[in-house]
């Protein structure tokens, strides 16, 4: 295949949603089925007791490639500056690390503490490491990539596609240090086992290998082979990925495919799953994700994020930005004008925004915390929570539709009665009743994901 050939048939698995798509293209490409084309995930034959030998649940898996995503952003930071991250001069800790390379600062007890970035510092880090989910919610892959170091093709056996070799261990400011976490979520992609890798070097960190692929995207398909197709007397899988660039055809050690591209569309931007462009850095497409291990659905496309973002939508067209959130203590409630009935206070910024204030030491939330105690009090808490600001916002949207209708008739109506205020409250309600009511059902314990839609579009 020419460059543009290898740029499409990435390109074309990066857009499958599901990993029968995936081995099409590959049939038809004529690689799936020769073995002369995969090589083993590791170099080790026995590699599936490493892989499946690691977490046993799906959301503690994805939290590695995550976990990974931050490592390489850290690398990155430190390579960009010709420091050796495991020598002496680089920091000695993640800490160190973030207050020396995004805030400018050596560590003290106040750096690298990321509690105290205003929301303008979170969301311009959290934009070089996304997770982008596609596909349907019994079918769904998921996407992370980032904007960290990178690698170049003829180092990713070495590295993303390694086992045990402890690139990290002398490396004290990253959380991987063995090499083989990142490996555990493919025993959850399907019936193949299947994961895309794509990567790039950012062309900023000096070349020390001399690579003449060096400024080339590589990638590959990382799958498992199950022991019935592998022949007979044989007991375990194997996992191997594509590399079909053969130098030598007594060596079972091909080569993963490259070409040439200034920049790629591999991030989310809004509900666009492949948008916004990288120049370098690496994209992991995960196909058929097993999330039964999820507590929660709120990240789905059909789940709360959805529902908020639908919310979000409709509100805008009013001129309201989706709101900050506060929650607010017994201790506050003064500077609030809240009592223990109390549920929510919204006050409108200079700015035109509005801020949510909700009281989670409301009586009934507390009696439904202090009798249920079957039920998780921080999953009532969220529930409350969201539950108040989607009526509220609602409310909001309701109140600015009916003040454009009134300055177009330009009508003063006199305060509405018990019965009017019902009908106008459940009128304001009743667009996004039944998806709030089906999107807080999904929220686990430890949700935050609504929190911080409101800049998705900055």
């Amino acid at each position: 295949m020419n460059n543009e050939e290898t740029k499409q048939l990435c390109l074309s698995l990066l857009h499958c949603d599901s990993e029968d798509e995936v081995i099409q293209i590959l049939k038809i490409k004529n690689m799936w089925d020769d073995k002369r084309y995969w090589r083993y995930y590791g170099d080790d034959e026995g590699n599936s007791s490493t892989i499946q030998g690691q977490q046993s649940r799906s959301d503690a898996s994805l939290a590695e490639k995550i976990i990974n995503s931050i490592d390489a952003r850290l690398m990155n930071e430190c390579l960009v500056r010709g420091i050796d991250p495991s020598s002496e001069q680089a920091p000695q800790s993640i800490r160190e690390a973030v207050a020396e390379y995004f805030e400018g600062r050596r560590s003290d007890s106040l750096g690298g503490g990321i509690q105290k970035w205003d929301n303008k510092k979170l969301r311009e880090e959290a934009a070089n490491i996304t997770v982008a989910t596609t596909g349907s919610k019994n079918a769904s892959c998921i996407t992370i990539a980032d904007l960290g170091e990178g690698q170049t093709p003829d180092q990713l056996p070495n590295t993303i596609l390694s086992l045990r070799v402890r690139n990290k261990i002398k490396i004290m400011f990253v959380q991987g240090q063995y090499n083989q976490g990142g490996s555990g979520a493919l025993c959850f992609c399907g019936q193949h086992g299947i994961q895309l890798v794509i990567s790039k070097r950012n062309p900023r960190i000096f070349n020390s290998t001399n690579s003449s692929s060096f400024n080339n995207w590589g990638f590959t398909i990382v799958r498992r082979v199950r022991p019935s197709e592998q022949g007979p007397n044989v007991k375990l899988s194997i996992y191997t990925y594509l590399a079909p660039n053969i130098k030598d055809m007594n060596d079972s050690k091909g080569n993963v495919l490259e070409f040439h591209a200034d920049s790629l569309e591999l991030m989310p931007q809004g509900k666009e799953p492949y948008t916004r462009i990288m120049s370098w850095g690496t994209a992991i497409k995960l196909y058929n994700y097993d999330m039964k291990g999820f507590r929660s659905s709120a990240i789905l496309p059909d789940g709360l994020r959805s529902r908020i973002e639908a919310l979000r939508d409709t509100v805008k067209t009013a001129g309201i930005s989706f709101p900050e959130i506060h929650e607010i203590h017994r201790d506050n409630w003064e500077q609030y004008s809240f009592d223990d009935s109390s549920a929510c206070a919204v006050i409108k910024e200079n700015t035109g925004a509005y801020t949510f204030y909700i009281n989670i030491d409301n009586k009934y939330l507390v009696n439904e915390m202090k009798y249920h105690k079957s039920a998780n009090p921080k999953l009532l808490k969220n529930k409350f929570v969201y539950g108040n600001v989607l009526l509220g916002l609602a409310l909001l949207y309701d109140q600015e539709k009916r003040k454009e209708s009134r300055d177009k008739k330009d009508d003063n109506d006199d305060e509405p009665t018990p019965e009017e205020k019902v009908s106008n409250i459940t009128r304001a309600i009743s667009p996004f009743l039944l998806g709030m009511i089906e999107g807080l059902g999904s929220i686990s314990d430890d949700d935050s994901i609504p929190l911080n839609l409101a800049n998705d579009d900055s």
